[in-house]
This record gives C-alpha cells, structure tokens and sequence, in this order.
C-alpha cells in the first residue's frame, strides 16, 4: 500500500492542500468509508495515536486510481 506522509499535522496537511482542516477531515473520512484509504493509527496502535495522522492508499484505492489514470494494465 502506498503510505501518505504523515509527519504534519492534521492543520499543515490541510493548509498544503488548500482546505481548511474541517473540509480536509471531511473528505478524509469520505475516502476512508469508501475504503480507499485507512487510518493506520487506529489499526496498528489501537486508538492511542490521533486519527487520520497516518494514512494509507488501500490495494482497492490504488487499483481505482489507476482505472481513473486509464492505466494501459487494466
């Protein structure tokens, strides 16, 4: 899976994207009820970690990117 760097902060993360975190939050969990992506955190170290601070792209998530890319191995 390909990992989304996680060293900011949920306000310099989506401060880098343009959102505002509320809107950055939102979205997040959007990807992740689609299972596109997943908290890391929470599976891994069960709750202790704030959420949503270490994401992952899921196998399903890259295999929908590359469909939208027109990726030529489909």
């Amino acid at each position: 899976m390909m990992r989304v760097p996680a060293e900011a902060s949920l306000k310099c993360k989506a401060n880098l994207l343009g959102f505002d975190e509320a809107k950055y939050l939102f979205y997040v969990q959007d990807l992740i009820s689609k299972s596109l992506l997943l908290d890391e955190a929470i599976a891994l170290f069960g709750g202790e970690i704030k959420p949503y601070t270490n994401l992952k792209v899921t196998p399903f998530g890259e295999e929908f990117l590359k469909f939208i890319e027109g990726s030529p191995d489909q």
